[in-house]
């Protein structure tokens, strides 16, 4: 299920004007109808590598998204319609933060064109994550013990 987390503007488009973005394409099979060209570019990564930030943009287009990975979106610019299995469509604009799970499938709609950050996280194995936490909340515990470094 889509989570419509806030509706205020967070960010203002203005701030990533002349990022330079470079041409990608919706794969042919996720493409309903429209324009299939997109405009996209990593804006940071964290220092682990398994979290990115992107700016990404669409003209008019209609299409299916499969997510690989956990993604939350700031959509800066434009609007977008967001349809269930049952046709119910749902309107995002400017300042909506949207959160899509790992596995979630989606179709959108883009009437005209959308410009979003989207803050992309590689999932990691329930047993590495376990570890990655544990190491995590040692090292804090260690860092506030007063003979701890």
């Amino acid at each position: 299920m889509v989570s419509k987390l806030i509706t205020q503007n967070v960010l203002l488009p203005s701030a990533f004007e002349g990022v330079e973005l470079q041409r990608g394409q919706i794969p042919a099979e996720w493409l309903i109808e429209g324009n299939p060209e997109t405009r996209s570019t990593v804006i940071g990564r964290s220092t682990d590598g398994t979290s990115y930030v992107t700016l990404w943009e669409c003209g008019s287009v209609t299409m299916d998204w499969h997510y690989d990975r956990d993604e939350a979106i700031v959509i800066l610019d434009g609007e977008a319609f967001l349809i269930d299995k049952n046709g119910f469509e749902q309107r995002y604009g400017p300042g909506d933060v949207i959160l899509f799970p790992r596995g979630m499938q989606t179709r959108w709609r883009v009437p005209n064109y959308m410009r979003k950050v989207a803050f992309l996280k590689l999932n990691t194995p329930l047993p590495l994550a376990i570890a990655t936490k544990a190491w995590n909340r040692a090292a804090r515990l260690l860092k506030r013990s007063p003979s701890g470094h």
